[in-house]
């Protein structure tokens, strides 16, 4: 587009960053262009509208676009790298307190690291020496940025250990205990630790979730002697665990959803900041954390910091691994356990008529929903849907969050404690599903809640989407 001929407040309220997405390549090969607004955070309604109302009146270039000599000149455009890099890392150390680092530099644990053939490597490196950590193992033949991406099929640590293969040979052989890996713009973080016979487990988004905000809690409180935590929030996208809302239960801490994405988790920290609260702790459950607010979004490196830190203060100071404190976190909040996944159909009407069939459930009324799974085994108590801004757990029938009807998105909420979230891809022929058992604390009993989630949520996927009926395709784990 034409920047220049956007609109005069859009110009002046707007920063530009733009990611060669090409290592999305296993799904489509595309380009993305993140908008920022003055506060720091990711557009939302109503200025994304206005901005691509002003790309639409400006599809054709003009003969001087391609004219780079006027940009040198033009005072909206500059270069922050050397301003903004030192403040981060300055910014970043004072997250740290002095102990950590002393207990950073004491600490035995070693850390091996992935860039995913992205741009994170030199970027955590710095960082691990910022704040006294030893220097990462680096998987090697990955910590070079390339777009061919020619040692791993899906450059994407979400995808699980299928995509770490090369860094969990090159921790098995150096006897490291925990995997660092960036996705390829380095915004997002996967964990693995070691367990027994060498083995690693792959922490999941909702669990690395649990472990950083109990972990951000912990360093407040270290922080502050007198911490008041009526005044601090966390926030997490509401497809996302449910576990900081239980801790905030307990702990008298602010809790908050918002709908998926960082571009609204950043604009309800913001919210918060304004109103005069700490915001202590954002994710999502696809593995994005923001563990402060000197970046209001996911941010890979610091999170990748925290996590390092926090690892070795528990094996110094508290004697624990991290898969030991959060069964620790499951003891005092109770338990939670998800499942995270989708099945494939791409064709659009057939995923209209599945969602309408969902919202008009009783003789095709609208506002009808399944009251129930398994023949009235599991009863529904609440019904969410987002694409037409029904909640039947209001007093109006109206929902807190904002509706779109550009995606579908049901979230059903049953007695027991189970929740599912049905909810389209923006960018994928996906729909996916996001369940999640919420156990209380006094509820030990872990394998029944375990066996509970897998049976409800292979039963919402069958009742919900029918899958045999509409010739969907299941996701091969």
């Amino acid at each position: 587009i034409k920047v220049s001929s956007l609109q005069e407040n859009h110009i002046r309220n707007i920063w530009f960053t733009i990611r060669d997405a090409s290592w999305l390549r296993f799904n489509e090969r595309t380009s993305c262009c993140t908008v920022y607004w003055t506060n720091g955070a990711q557009i939302i309604p109503p200025h994304d509208e206005a901005i691509n109302q002003s790309i639409l009146e400006n599809l054709q270039p003009s003969p001087d676009s391609w004219d780079e000599t006027v940009l040198c000149a033009n005072e909206l455009l500059s270069d922050p790298y050397n301003n903004v890099v030192p403040a981060y890392y300055d910014a970043l150390k004072k997250e740290i307190s002095c102990p950590l680092m002393e207990a950073n530099g004491r600490c035995t644990l070693t850390f091996t690291y992935t860039a995913m053939h992205g741009v994170g490597y030199p970027y955590v490196k710095l960082a691990f020496g910022k704040i006294n950590l030893k220097p990462v193992i680096p998987v090697c033949e990955q910590v070079e940025p390339d777009p061919e991406f020619p040692t791993t099929p899906k450059p994407n640590p979400e995808e699980g250990k299928e995509s770490l293969q090369l860094a969990l040979c090159r921790a098995t052989a150096k006897k490291s205990p925990i995997i660092l890996a960036n996705d390829p713009d380095a915004d997002r973080l996967a964990v693995a630790a070691v367990e027994e016979k060498d083995k690693y487990k792959l922490f999941s988004g909702n669990e690395l979730g649990a472990l950083l905000g109990w972990w951000a809690l912990h360093n407040y409180r270290m922080k502050e002697e007198s911490a008041d935590l009526s005044n601090c929030s966390m926030v997490a996208s509401t497809v996302s665990s449910k576990i900081l809302k239980s801790m905030a239960e307990v702990e008298g801490f602010n809790y908050h959803e918002t709908l998926t994405g960082f571009k609204w988790i950043g604009n309800k920290v913001i919210d918060e900041q304004t109103a005069g609260r700490k915001v202590l702790f954002a994710f999502e459950e696809s593995i994005g954390y923001m563990l402060s607010t000197n970046v209001i979004d996911k941010d890979g490196i610091s999170a990748a910091a925290h996590v390092a830190t926090m690892a070795c203060y528990l094996k110094c100071k508290m004697c624990m691994t991290m898969q030991e404190k959060l069964r620790d976190i499951y003891e005092t909040y109770g338990y939670h356990t998800s499942i995270v996944s989708y099945v494939t159909c791409k064709d659009k009407v057939l995923i209209e008529k599945i969602f309408k069939r969902l919202r008009t459930f009783e003789d095709e009324q609208e506002n009808t929903y399944p009251s129930s799974i398994l023949d009235g085994e599991f009863e529904i108590e609440n019904v969410r849907d987002l694409t037409t801004g029904y909640d039947s757990s209001t007093p109006d029938k109206k929902a807190t969050l904002p509706a779109s009807e550009s995606i579908q998105m049901i979230t059903f909420t049953f007695k027991n404690g189970f929740v599912v979230t049905l909810r389209t891809s923006g960018t994928e022929p996906k729909m996916k599903y996001y369940a999640e058992m919420c156990g209380k604390p006094e509820n030990k009993r872990w394998d029944e809640l375990e066996l509970a989630l897998h049976r409800m949520t292979e039963a919402a996927v069958e009742e919900f989407y029918e899958p045999k009926k509409n010739g969907l395709q299941l996701r091969a784990d």
